[in-house]
């Protein structure tokens, strides 16, 4: 389906759901029918999860030079004309989305992923909420049965390899050979 995820905001019972879908299925037009107001705030979203990308790759050079080059190059600021995605990473998720709109359920909307990166709004990373909508930029998939179809899956491989599998042991050791 081209709504993969579901967002669910306010009490049980009135809570108003908006669905997530992919970029290129028509994410940002949805979110301008629930937001008319707010189609500036929508369409630089989506360009700045584009500026991210492109930045990214800088993130990704930097990391393959020696590390002595890669701290002269950002303890200077060198860096800074080529990308500006270290500044960007220090600008935190929410102070971006507050940046962009005023709109609550907009920025709820925006940031509903922050929890799989483990950390809130105000402490996590604005390009880590761009990654993620850009990982997730062509969408998501499950397992047919649900995700315990992963573990049924992998068990006989394991099992047909000499392993064996455990639910709820306490480990001691782990044995490699």
């Amino acid at each position: 389906e081209d709504d993969y995820d579901h967002v669910y905001l306010g009490p049980a019972g009135s809570h108003q759901v908006y669905p997530i879908r992919s970029c290129d299925h028509g994410m940002p037009e949805q979110l301008k029918k629930r937001f008319p107001k707010e189609h500036n705030a929508i369409d630089t979203f989506f360009a700045k999860l584009k500026d991210v990308k492109k930045g990214s790759r800088y993130m990704g050079i930097v990391k393959l030079l020696p590390l002595w080059l890669s701290n002269i190059l950002i303890g200077s600021g060198l860096i800074n004309w080529m990308t500006d995605i270290f500044r960007e990473g220090e600008i935190s998720m929410q102070e971006k989305l507050e940046e962009l709109t005023e709109d609550k359920e907009l920025r709820a909307v925006l940031a509903y992923c922050f929890g799989d990166f483990g950390a809130g709004p105000s402490e996590a990373s604005w390009t880590m909420l761009a990654e993620l909508w850009r990982h997730w930029r062509d969408g998501a998939g499950y397992p047919l049965g649900g995700s315990s179809q992963s573990a049924h899956s992998i068990v006989p491989v394991i099992e047909d390899a000499g392993g064996r599998v455990f639910v709820n042991a306490n480990v001691t050791r782990i044995s490699t050979s």
